[in-house]
């Protein structure tokens, strides 16, 4: 959450972390998918969803890009630049 919040954050914002884990862990299992590591009946599907983890790591290098925090853009932009690449390679492949 980029340390916006000293110390703990707050309850809405812990739900928040945990809806943002449940997605990762779901964009971690299309990609696994559409490698052919699990899930071979889901292949097609993987197909698809793939997409939506191009635009999801699109929008983090974008939003990694304009932050006003310095140590985001030196250090989390390019990584996540680097993901964004490996998805849509990974999408048209």
């Amino acid at each position: 959450m980029g340390g916006k919040y000293p110390g703990r954050i707050p309850p809405i914002m812990r739900i928040v972390v945990l809806i943002q884990i449940m997605v990762l862990f779901i964009f971690a299992l299309i990609v696994l998918t559409r490698v052919g590591l699990m899930f071979d009946s889901f292949f097609d599907f993987s197909k698809a969803a793939i997409w939506a983890v191009v635009v999801f790591t699109g929008l983090g290098a974008v939003l990694n890009i304009v932050t006003r925090s310095k140590w985001e853009r030196i250090l989390w932009a390019p990584v996540a630049a680097i993901l964004f690449s490996c998805s849509i390679t990974l999408a048209t492949n």
